[in-house]
């Protein structure tokens, strides 16, 4: 059966990819491939700066929801329950493991649960999974902002303004912006929103090869750019306020290539299919590789040396692929079974738009 999700499937499997490359490549700070200097190929930086994965992961969360929810009628509580049940078991498996580590490092636990607690409104929680946090602030706002998007047609645009004003007030105050971008909702937020629009927009984005050139190569140029003036961490702080606007440069570009592919082709074959199931496993891929990313390049490095951006890729590929049996186990064992518990939030009675408080209507979709 061919799966009407595949192009977006695809995307997570690329998104994983690039977050899995960034820490193969670079470690945790810097090896065994410097953060400083850029690849030949301009492109590749999108690679040699692949937190940009996240970013793509939060449009896409913005586009999909945006599809999933078009013309339906959906319950805020039992929403909020869904995606609990949905992202809650390897999450929970994922602290387990990390409380194991602490036990068998003699390490604080007042500190590791405080971190876990603390986690829900700052991004310390452990394997990427602060991302995790920053998606259930999204789902909370979700609602509101769909109600926005039905009522008003400049709400999406006026949110992502008033986004940007915060971040550069921040920017005033502070001198910096850029963990408030990154690592929490006030800069995320453009790229859900963005990924929305592009959903509202993707009659015009089918086919419009033109635009998604377009944005590949100023996602590709500015981030070589970027990765040339320093990237993510060596960035000099006199050009900080980059960060004002960086999410939302990433937000147009990511957001638009995914509004184009997911409208203007229909992928089918066992590439499809091979890419697509990567694509559905990511999300374990992604909460998983931080176990054994790092002590991997370290042992690729020693054995076989990785000198170069480009031999550093090419062992992540393989290295990558490997984290797709493990994703899939970890499907099988902790994440399916507790997805019959996840409660039916489609109101799907007749005339469900006036159902009362609580029950919002996601917009018709041109």
């Amino acid at each position: 059966m061919q799966n009407r999700w595949a192009a977006l499937d695809h995307v997570r499997a690329l998104a994983a990819f690039m977050v899995f490359c960034w820490h193969f490549i670079h470690g945790a700070e810097g090896f065994p491939i410097p953060f400083t200097g850029a690849p030949v190929f301009p492109f590749a930086a999108m690679l040699d700066e692949g937190h940009v994965g996240v970013s793509l992961f939060m449009c896409l969360s913005g586009y999909l929801f945006a599809r999933l929810l078009e013309g339906r009628t959906i319950h805020i509580g039992r929403f909020i329950a869904a995606r609990i049940v949905r992202l809650g078991p390897l999450l929970i498996a994922v602290f387990g493991l990390n409380l194991l580590v602490v036990m068998l490092s003699d390490g604080d636990f007042s500190a590791f649960f405080y971190r876990l607690l603390s986690g829900f409104v700052l991004p310390v929680w452990p394997n990427g999974a602060w991302s995790i946090a920053v998606e259930l602030h999204f789902y909370i706002l979700l609602p509101f902002i769909l109600a926005a998007r039905k009522k008003y047609s400049f709400a999406l645009p006026l949110f992502i303004v008033c986004a940007i004003l915060f971040r550069a007030a921040i920017f005033g105050v502070t001198g910096s912006v850029q963990d408030a971008a990154y690592w929490t909702i006030f800069g995320r937020i453009d790229q859900f929103l963005f990924g929305i629009l592009a959903f509202d927009l993707r009659g015009w984005l089918r086919a419009n090869h033109a635009v998604a050139a377009v944005a590949a190569i100023s996602l590709g140029l500015g981030y070589y750019a970027f990765d040339i003036a320093g990237g993510f961490y060596e960035l000099p702080s006199s050009d900080a306020a980059l960060w004002i606007v960086l999410p939302t440069f990433e937000a147009i570009g990511c957001a638009t290539l995914i509004g184009w592919y997911d409208n203007s082709f229909s992928p089918r074959g066992r590439v499809s299919d091979v890419l697509a199931a990567i694509g559905f496993y990511s999300y374990g891929i992604y909460l998983l590789h931080f176990f054994v990313v790092f002590r991997a390049a370290q042992y690729v490095h020693s054995h076989f040396g990785m000198s170069n951006f480009s031999t550093a890729v090419a062992f992540a590929l393989p290295a990558f692929l490997l984290m797709v049996p493990i994703a899939w186990l970890a499907y099988r064992a902790i994440e399916k079974p507790l997805q019959r518990f996840k409660p039916d939030y489609i109101d799907r009675a007749r005339g469900g738009e006036q159902a009362g408080v609580g029950v919002i209507k996601s917009e018709q979709a041109p």
